[in-house]
C-alpha cells in the first residue's frame, strides 16, 4: 500500500501542473521533543481527598462510604419516591456483592438491569433457543427506549483519575456504557483503591494490561463531571449529551 503522505504529495503535484504553476515541496513537520512527565506522588488517602475536590470542582458530587449498609442509605437518598419510575443497573460485579440488585427489586423498584440480561430475558419469554441477528436489533433498540425513561443508572467505574476527578468505564467485563450516558442521573461507585494520579498513568497501565490486540477493550470513557455544553450561544446547558448530575460513590 502506497504510504499516504506520498499519496498526498503526488496529487497536489498533479493539481499544480495542471494549474500551470510550480509544484512545491512536500511539507515535513518537525519532530516532537520527547515528553517527560512527572506526577507528584501521592499516597492513597491524599489521591482519594483530590479526587473528591475535582468532582466537586467539575459540579459532581462524591462521597465516601464503609458498608453496604451506607451505600444503600446514600442510594435511597438519591432515587426517585415514586417506585414504579424504572432504575437501571448494570452487571458490575461489585454491585452484586453489595447486594444493590437484589435490595432494589426487594424495595419494589422497577430494575432494568443490563444489555445481555435484558435480551435473555426477552428471548426466554418468548421460548426461542437460537434467534436470528435481524431480531435482536429490535431488542436492543427497546432497551435504549426503557433507558430513556429510567431516572438514574447506577454503575461502578473501572479507574477514577485524581488530577480532573475523572471517572472511566472500560468496556468488557461490565456492561455499564448504556446505563452511564442515557439516564438523567448517573451513580458510579468506584473502589478507592483504583484511583489514578492522571490521564498518563492509566494510558500506561492501559498498554500494559491490554498488550495483544485481541484483548484490547473497544472503546474507553471518560466521565469528567455532569454532560455539557456551550453550542448554542456559548452558553452552558447541563444534561444535553449524557446526565445532567453525577454521583461518585468511593468505597
Amino acid at each position: 500500500m502506497e504510504p499516504v503522505v506520498d499519496t498526498q504529495a503526488r496529487m497536489l503535484t498533479e493539481i499544480a501542473q495542471v494549474l500551470g504553476r510550480q509544484a512545491q515541496s512536500p511539507y515535513v513537520p518537525e519532530s516532537l521533543a520527547p515528553f517527560y512527565w512527572q506526577v507528584a506522588q501521592l499516597d492513597r488517602g491524599a489521591l482519594v481527598a483530590q479526587l473528591m475536590d475535582e468532582v466537586t470542582n467539575v459540579g459532581g458530587q462524591a462521597v465516601r462510604l464503609k458498608s453496604a449498609a451506607e451505600v444503600r442509605e446514600y442510594l435511597e437518598s438519591l432515587l426517585p419516591a415514586e417506585l414504579t419510575v424504572p432504575v437501571a443497573v448494570s452487571d458490575g460485579e461489585a454491585l452484586r456483592r453489595l447486594g444493590i440488585p437484589r435490595w432494589l427489586a426487594e424495595s419494589g423498584r422497577r430494575v432494568i438491569p443490563g444489555l445481555k440480561e435484558f435480551v435473555a430475558e426477552e428471548l426466554n419469554s418468548g421460548g426461542a433457543q437460537t434467534v436470528p441477528c435481524e431480531e435482536i436489533a429490535p431488542l436492543v433498540e427497546r432497551y435504549k427506549a426503557l433507558l430513556m425513561e429510567a431516572a438514574v443508572g447506577i454503575t461502578t467505574g473501572d479507574f477514577g483519575l485524581a488530577d480532573t476527578g475523572t471517572v472511566v468505564i472500560v468496556s468488557g467485563t461490565e456492561q455499564h456504557r448504556l446505563i452511564s450516558l442515557l439516564p438523567p442521573a448517573h451513580i458510579c461507585l468506584l473502589d478507592s483503591t483504583r484511583i489514578l494520579p492522571s490521564l498518563t498513568n492509566l494510558l500506561f497501565h492501559m498498554c500494559a494490561r491490554f498488550s495483544e490486540s485481541e484483548l484490547v477493550p473497544k472503546n474507553i470513557t471518560c466521565i469528567t463531571g455532569p454532560s455539557r455544553t456551550a453550542d448554542i450561544e456559548q452558553a452552558i446547558t447541563m444534561g444535553v449529551h449524557g446526565p445532567k448530575s453525577l454521583h461518585v460513590i468511593l468505597y
